[in-house]
């Protein structure tokens, strides 16, 4: 979602919510000139001495080859611009000087001048849709990262990828972008990207605590001062309410520092609490939550979906199977047995999304390989985020092999989602999951390994919808884990 905001302007608004900056760049060293593969001017929140702890804990010296090494600064919030100009003009193929330009309005000719930040893209992530960046930071808070890409990419990986390659495999790395999106804390840097300068403005405002019980929705915002007054919408985005595209009533609030419960937490950052009653609706709830700053109407700083079970909605678990099984979409169409493989009416988040798209889409075109293999990652992919949810990265062990800085294979890591949902912390946060969830999950493990071992003899068309209601119940529930679990 590219937005038409000024870099200046959006320094100017958010600027008082910022300490420092924290400054990141990986160089190369050829031919004894260093040149810049990428760089990092992160706007934050935190202390300089947080910053240092953060980069200690990164331990970016252990990176540092004859060839190879990560700068790191921590920068006064006005240098930001200096830092800026600096990279800019490493850049060799582009034209550094401003630009004299005209244009024409009213019979007259007006003159203006070009420089290098009119020519920043900008990108707004939100806990739905994020661009590379999954920072401690950004995961908790909305981003405007405002971005500068080289025009020859493939020239810009080509000078240092193959270069750095033996050095890297020396340092027991399989290749330099698992050590710049590790060092960088970023995710999907790679050689497809042209990305050379990022600034990251995050918005300090989250919501915590979010909770819904007896039909009242409660929880706590955490907000820097300059966001007082900002409205935050509740809507209830399910049938039959989300056809109501009003915000009005019991579904907004306003968030003051002046309110009776305000909190001070920190240094100009405030937690407020709030009770909404939703019991003039009748339906399991899907909340649609946004939050809208006055002093930049473009963007919403909060907005995204969060789904609640409610006791009234619960179903007993051999109920679920029963309707699973008998929800059967029956059509009409060749040899196919359903409509779709996924529910639409699941919700998955934006990226589980996509991969649930294709799965559908493969489907209808009858590629059941592809079908299976999509399957296959997405279950994975949703059992390594249940698991790191609960567990985070102080207990990083339960779902990634550090040695071999690789993801746990799919038999241990449900074999890791069985022992978690024993615990007795996880069923108080949770639930208790019912242990069919671990027998489905075996299915999709050995069909795999089947699979595998005798790709041309499995029937990949009659697997997919035998089990099509299996799945439905696994994704039910690990999307019901994902919901319950805190984000970081």
């Amino acid at each position: 979602m590219e937005l038409d905001l000024k870099i200046y302007d959006v320094f100017e608004l958010l600027k008082a919510s910022y300490k420092n900056i924290d400054f990141r760049s990986a160089i190369y060293n050829k031919d004894n000139y260093q040149r810049r593969i990428l760089s990092v001017i992160r706007f934050s929140n935190e202390s300089e001495s947080m910053l240092n702890k953060k980069y200690e804990k990164l331990d970016l010296k252990r990176y540092k080859t004859k060839s190879f090494e990560l700068h790191h600064d921590i920068l006064e919030i006005p240098k930001w611009e200096d830092k800026l100009i600096e990279l800019y003009e490493e850049i060799e193929d582009i034209e550094i000087d401003d630009v004299d330009e005209f244009y024409y309005h009213d019979n007259e000719y007006y003159e203006f001048q070009s420089t290098f930040l009119d020519e920043f893209k900008v990108n707004f992530s939100t806990p739905k849709f994020r661009f590379f960046f999954t920072e401690e930071e950004i995961q908790k808070y909305n981003v405007i990262n405002f971005y500068y890409s080289v025009s020859n990419k493939n020239e810009h990986h080509n000078q240092f990828n193959k270069f750095l390659k033996k050095e890297i495999l020396i340092l027991g790395e399989d290749n330099i972008y698992d050590v710049i999106n590790r060092t960088m804390q970023l995710d999907g840097y790679s050689s497809q990207n042209g990305l050379y300068i990022s600034v990251l403005f995050p918005i300090y405002m989250k919501l915590n605590n979010l909770n819904y019980s007896e039909e009242i929705l409660s929880g706590k915002v955490q907000f820097h001062d300059i966001f007082d007054k900002t409205k935050i919408f509740f809507r209830i985005y399910s049938d039959p309410n989300y056809k109501d595209k009003s915000y009005e009533g019991g579904e907004q609030f306003v968030i003051s520092k002046d309110a009776p419960d305000i909190r001070g937490i920190d240094k100009g950052i405030f937690e407020t609490t709030f009770n909404l009653d939703f019991r003039q609706y009748d339906c399991d709830p899907i909340f649609e939550i946004r939050a809208l700053w006055e002093n930049l109407k473009e963007l919403y700083l909060i907005d995204f979906r969060h789904t609640f079970d409610t006791p009234r909605f619960q179903k007993a678990y051999e109920n679920l199977i029963k309707e699973e099984s008998e929800d059967i979409v029956e059509v009409d169409k060749d040899d196919l047995k359903f409509h779709y493989i996924i529910d639409p009416e699941i919700y998955l988040e934006n990226d589980y999304m996509e991969v649930a798209n294709e799965i559908n889409i493969a489907y209808e075109k009858r590629f059941f390989n592809c079908v299976y293999i999509l399957v296959r990652k997405l279950l994975e992919n949703l059992l390594i985020d249940c698991l790191r949810r609960y567990y985070t990265m102080g207990e990083i062990d339960k779902f990634f092999d550090q040695n071999r800085r690789k993801f746990l294979p799919f038999s241990i890591l449900r074999l890791r989602f069985n022992e978690m949902i024993e615990e007795t912390k996880f069923i108080a946060s949770v639930g208790e999951i019912q242990h069919q969830i671990i027998d489905y999950l075996e299915i999709f493990r050995e069909i795999g390994n089947s699979s595998a071992h005798s790709f041309f003899s499995v029937n990949h068309q009659l697997i997919i919808e035998s089990n099509r209601n299996k799945l439905s119940i696994v994704l039910k529930q690990l999307v019901k884990i994902l919901n319950k679990l805190p984000l970081g």
